[in-house]
């Protein structure tokens, strides 16, 4: 099943199911955000949220202010966290959580003067904010492992590949 988000393409041949969970139009609890994918595998459920700050439409300008958001905590606390929670949170709702569930996050930093190597302390920001949010940890762990990756990353680790398609114009 090849699947498109914007400028990055993904093959997910041999997952038992994808949804496409922000998909426009959908019906769903307002005020809830959601990760781009759920994947289902035999054993587990993915929550995959994109971010593509290298899409070639974005701005110069944008690549600056996202290099800013990666280094700060708003990434983290604003964007991931909430949307991973709420996901979960409606897949539990809907009875779709008997697997165990791991957040996966991608980032296309082709075009980001960023060194990859600051993606692990970013990783371990976000674990420890799904484990807690407030002034007391949850008391129950709903994801089981998380991890942000970016493209090169993604295609060693996951069996689901990814690539950026431009579409070019000759008129």
């Amino acid at each position: 099943m090849i699947i498109r988000e914007v400028q990055l393409e993904f093959d997910f041949t041999g997952a038992l199911s994808v949804e496409k969970l922000d998909e426009p139009g959908q019906e769903h609890p307002k005020k809830m955000k959601f990760v781009d994918f759920v994947v289902e595998t035999a054993d587990t459920i993915y929550l995959i949220e994109v971010k593509d700050p290298s899409n070639t439409n974005t701005p110069p300008k944008e690549l600056t202010r996202y290099v800013k958001i990666l280094r700060s905590n708003e990434l983290v606390d604003d964007i991931l966290v909430p949307k991973c929670r709420d996901s979960y949170t409606y897949l539990h709702l809907m009875d779709r959580d008997n697997k165990k569930f791991i957040y996966i996050v991608l980032i296309a930093l082709e075009r980001l003067n960023i060194d990859t190597s600051l993606l692990p302390a970013v990783t371990s920001r976000l674990s420890a904010r799904l484990k807690r949010e407030g002034h007391k940890p949850w008391k129950r762990t709903y994801i089981s492992s998380c991890q942000i990756l970016d493209c090169e990353r993604w295609n060693k680790l996951m069996p689901y590949k990814v690539r950026r398609v431009v579409e070019r114009n000759f008129s």
